[in-house]
């Protein structure tokens, strides 16, 4: 849906404009025939099954990562390699398959694909004479079937002494310098480097997490205090089309202290839904933005549709000061009327 694609352009970073499929419901284990047992020996045996992991068949770095351009970072292909693999074992669930090892199902096995997209060194924004190192990854993550590519992004940076030398022979203690120099800048992009990957990784466990989620338990994520779970909840719910989320998206939606982005994320949802109770706060978020947002959000109000859809649509096309705007409300008019969901209206 161009609306869609308009949103994950704008929402959050372009690494997260991805869309997800949902996972089917894990079934519970039934109870036994010993459970009378079972409760007379405290219950020993009720112990929550303690989740599958997720298998890593295999994991790379791009070529041509780093890029020619960053020639601060002199990190080795093995070095890489080892950073993307301390992140990965960080998280619990995911488990590093051994070479030649096969995994419990082949179609299940996650294959991961590291990028790095920036690498900067510069003066330090706060501390007065350091130096920062600045790094940027994209984590990727896919299976051979049953689930598109997952992305996620991190960013970190680090402070660090470029060091300095006193005494002795000028030419020595600019050798010895630079040398204390490349050591201060070589420790502080691996350290960027793990963090960064750290985060984009922590972000794909969050992502995979709400897959397995049930829809009660997404909602009820929406009210977290951590916004990369909020984000995500709001993604799945989208994409699982789950009507009962309706309310509390709008809810979402209408939360003053929401993360702007996370308002486009639930817009974007609700769109999925196609729900015409979302309308009027919808188009209460639309009056109070500007391009390029408010384009997106036609595009979701056109698509949902309706009377009152086509009504406010209607009053831009024909009365709003911006022709840019003018011009988008009539093309989702337009795109309304090639659904045959109404006449055209006239002026």
């Amino acid at each position: 849906m161009p609306w869609m694609d308009v949103l994950n352009e704008r929402a959050l970073n372009s690494s997260w404009g991805f869309m997800w499929l949902s996972a089917p419901w894990r079934l519970l284990l039934s109870l036994s025939l010993a459970l009378p047992l079972t409760m007379a020996l405290g219950c020993g045996g009720c112990r929550e099954r303690a989740p599958d992991p997720w298998d890593i068949a295999s994991f790379r770095v791009a070529a041509g990562t780093p890029e020619p351009g960053m020639r601060e970072f002199d990190l080795t292909e093995a070095e890489l390699h080892a950073a993307l693999a301390r992140a990965l074992s960080a998280v619990p669930r995911f488990h590093l398959l051994d070479a030649g090892h096969k995994p419990r199902t082949q179609s299940r096995a996650f294959h991961c694909r590291m990028e790095i997209v920036l690498a900067r060194e510069g003066p330090s924004k706060i501390v007065s004479n350091a130096l920062q190192a600045e790094v940027g990854v994209i984590v990727e993550l896919w299976r051979a079937e049953g689930l598109p590519r997952l992305s996620a992004d991190g960013f970190a940076q680090v402070v660090f002494s470029p060091g300095a030398t006193e005494g002795g022979d000028e030419d020595e203690d600019e050798i010895e310098g630079a040398s204390v120099k490349d050591a201060a800048r070589r420790e502080a992009f691996a350290k960027a480097l793990d963090r960064a990957l750290r985060e984009a990784i922590g972000d794909q466990a969050l992502q995979l997490e709400s897959l397995d989620k049930t829809t009660a338990a997404l909602i009820a994520d929406l009210d977290s205090s951590d916004v990369r779970r909020r984000d995500f909840a709001i993604r799945a719910l989208g994409e699982r089309r789950a009507r009962e989320a309706v309310e509390p998206l709008i809810a979402r939606l209408s939360n003053e202290s929401e993360e702007p982005t996370l308002v486009l994320r639930a817009a974007g949802a609700l769109g999925s839904l196609g729900d015409e109770r979302a309308i009027p706060p919808l188009i209460a978020i639309a009056e109070r933005e500007s391009l390029p947002e408010k384009a997106a959000l036609l595009a979701i109000i056109g698509f949902i549709g309706g009377p009152t859809a086509e009504g406010y649509l209607f009053t831009l096309s024909t009365g709003h000061v911006s022709e840019d705007v003018r011009r988008i409300a009539q093309l989702q008019l337009d795109t309304i009327e090639k659904r045959g969901q109404t006449p055209p209206l006239q002026p």
